[in-house]
């Protein structure tokens, strides 16, 4: 399986699009977008503003560079992970665990592994988990390929994906309100 040695690939590029964040988003074109040469760092389905991503990072922020290097920031060369990712002819999905667990928009912890194959013997996996942590936040886990985009869309081309974050914001519980903002937002709800 090449998973490890691409991860290597997009982890080492995450670092270096977070570290030019700053410089990037002076690139950001009228329309939102950076230019085909800096394409690795676009989010491929988002302009750089969020908007047409995340309504909730657009209506919490104005098209400006520091949203741009905000932008960059929550999603780190999206373009190269996606560049990375992988396409599935007819494929089957297979899950362990707990399909309910997520973050938001109500916390349901859990975990997961979605593994999947096709009718090329092309195969790819996904590990999620989301569990209480600090400060009203939880620790979210997702590694390997964004599968459940296989759902949406079956021929859609699948980015390799990785993150570990110990306080992500997490929505409400059944008997407790949503955490506050965080840092990268100016709402505060």
């Amino acid at each position: 399986m090449m998973w490890p040695f691409l991860a290597v690939m997009d982890v080492l590029f995450t670092v270096l699009a977070m570290l030019l964040a700053p410089v990037i988003a002076l690139f950001v074109r009228r329309d939102g977008y950076l230019p085909r040469w800096l394409w690795w760092f676009q989010t491929p389905d988002s302009r750089m503003d969020g908007c047409n991503g995340d309504a909730g990072f657009c209506a919490s922020h104005t098209a400006s560079w520091w949203t741009y290097v905000l932008w960059q920031w929550r999603n780190p060369a999206a373009g190269f992970s996606f560049w990375l990712g992988q396409t599935f002819d007819r494929p089957t999905l297979r899950h362990w665990g707990n399909l309910q667990a997520r973050r938001v928009p109500t916390y349901i912890p859990g975990a997961y592994l979605t593994l999947v194959t096709d009718q090329k013997g092309r195969c790819a996996f996904e590990f999620s988990a989301t569990w209480p942590s600090l400060f009203g936040r939880c620790i979210n886990i997702r590694v390997g390929w964004k599968l459940g985009n296989l759902l949406r869309d079956p021929t859609e081309r699948i980015p390799i994906c990785h993150r570990f974050s110990p306080l992500m914001q997490r929505g409400k519980t059944e008997n407790q309100p949503p955490a506050k903002a965080g840092f990268f937002t100016s709402q505060d709800r």
